[in-house]
């Protein structure tokens, strides 16, 4: 249904969420725009899994929509924020889609920051795979960009973390995690973006003050995303030297301990940063046998 170009399922399920989330007369009390919308969005989560699908839905014709009412939805702090943020991790798996999410504006369309590069044949659908064009600025100077929304949701967010049930906005903060995991997989670019946010000092805070035993970090779980950005971040300078800054190395140290994936990961970036660690320690150690000499 998705690949076939002569339905159009992802317009009219646009369709719907414009209906129902940014009509001039909604009505919150209005049950069934409520269903609908929800419907809607657990409708493009299911799309969105099967890899055909994400390029028909994260670059084809209706991207720029899509993306634009997703953003608005979890702007908006609406119940389906969560489902908002898994349809976009979900996408986020592509990685010819990755500049877009990452660079993504609602207000502008996608052709003014993409140049096309190559073709995809989708089922009977041909989708445009584009990677960033030089020249413009950075999502960053852009308060309505996506990444800027995912930073303020996640701040806002942060305290529903410390209760142990599961809510709209924690859920919204683990998902937004894992599309940060996915987005800086292979580009060390998509990371240098992500690294002026306040994001990945957020996710250092978490694996810190996490009360969940690290045996409790299961698949798709926080702790498990945070720890997968954090090996990603490592890979690359830049991300070294901002997990340098963050003191990524002491908190790794109780996790190195333990046994399993997240020990592993653990020490892999224990490693990538060990050169930063002496050198600030060293610094440290400096730093205080200047000061006792001057206070002698």
């Amino acid at each position: 249904m998705i690949c076939n170009s002569n339905l159009e399922v992802i317009p009219v399920l646009i369709a719907c969420l414009r209906s129902t989330s940014i009509a001039e007369d909604y009505n919150k009390s209005d049950k069934q725009q409520e269903e609908a919308r929800h419907l809607s969005c657990l409708i493009l989560n299911n799309l969105s899994i099967p890899n055909e699908n994400k390029a028909v839905m994260a670059l084809g014709d209706s991207a720029a929509d899509l993306l634009a009412l997703l953003t608005r939805i979890v702007e908006d702090a609406r119940p389906e924020s969560y489902l908002c943020i898994i349809c976009i991790y979900n996408l986020s798996f592509l990685d010819d889609a990755a500049d877009f999410i990452l660079h993504f504006r609602p207000t502008s369309a996608p052709q003014q920051h993409f140049s096309p590069s190559r073709h995809r044949h989708t089922g009977s659908r041909t989708i445009h795979s584009s990677n960033p064009s030089g020249g413009h600025d950075s999502p960053m100077t852009d308060g309505s960009t996506l990444i800027r929304v995912l930073e303020r949701v996640v701040l806002t967010y942060a305290p529903f973390l410390q209760s142990e049930k599961k809510s709209v906005e924690s859920e919204t903060v683990r998902y937004t995690v894992g599309i940060l995991a996915n987005l800086c997989v292979k580009s060390e670019d998509r990371l240098d973006i992500i690294i002026q946010t306040d994001l990945p000092r957020f996710v250092v805070q978490i694996l810190r003050t996490t009360c969940k035993p690290v045996n409790r970090w299961t698949s798709k779980s926080l702790e498990e995303f945070s720890m997968e950005l954090l090996s990603n971040m490592s890979k690359y300078s830049s991300g070294r030297n901002c997990l340098g800054k963050l003191d990524t190395f002491q908190a790794m140290m109780p996790i190195v301990g333990m046994r399993g994936i997240h020990a592993y990961r653990a020490r892999l970036i224990q490693s990538a940063l060990e050169g930063i660690h002496d050198g600030k320690t060293n610094e440290t150690q400096n730093d205080q046998q200047s000061r006792g000499i001057n206070t002698l």
